[in-house]
């Protein structure tokens, strides 16, 4: 995705100008399974923006109550791992869940004003966003979720606070979370 792309879908989420439709599916064989630990990847370029919604996820996991971790804190982007390091790093660490974040496509109907905002045009801008579990002890896909999401206003990319805070609240209503009691 291009630059103009990601400042999209980041500009859209800025708090109070973005609505969000999710979906989510649950693959049969995982029904009933909860996990407490996860490492959160945002496929997106820009390592700030990363950064943020990597963290932004995993602190919403961890005020639901399961462990949740940016991938650039355990796997920093500074080499190229191997599917088998990062198998050992996920292991030796407890994780259940690997969560994938990324935008499948935007449509952009405003132009860009500047590196860090989305001026008013005619129509909202849109993304289409994605987010997959892998079970890390299965190595497969076990959930999906996609996201439609519309902006309505001039934003700044930053915050994507209310897509980030969606992605828990579907996996709090689709019964992955295993909740530690007090």
């Amino acid at each position: 995705m291009n630059r103009y792309g990601v400042l999209l879908f980041l500009g859209l989420m800025g708090t109070g100008c973005a609505s969000i439709r999710m979906t989510s599916v649950t693959d049969p064989a995982g029904k009933g399974k909860h996990y407490q630990s996860f490492i959160v990847l945002a496929k997106l370029a820009d390592q700030d923006m990363r950064a943020h919604v990597e963290r932004r996820v995993a602190e919403r996991l961890q005020e639901a109550g399961v462990e949740g971790i940016a991938s650039l804190d355990l796997l920093p982007p500074t080499k190229e791992y191997t599917e088998s390091e990062i198998t050992t790093q996920l292991w030796a660490r407890g994780i259940e869940g690997f969560l994938v974040l990324s935008v499948d496509g935007s449509r952009a109907s405003r132009a860009s004003a500047g590196p860090d905002t989305v001026s008013e045009g005619s129509a909202p801008p849109t993304a289409s966003l994605r987010t997959e579990l892998f079970d890390v002890l299965q190595q497969k896909r076990a959930w999906i979720s996609t996201a439609q999401a519309k902006g309505s206003e001039v934003a700044t990319f930053n915050t994507v606070a209310p897509y980030c805070d969606k992605i828990v609240e579907q996996m709090l209503a689709d019964n992955l979370l295993s909740l530690k009691r007090p």
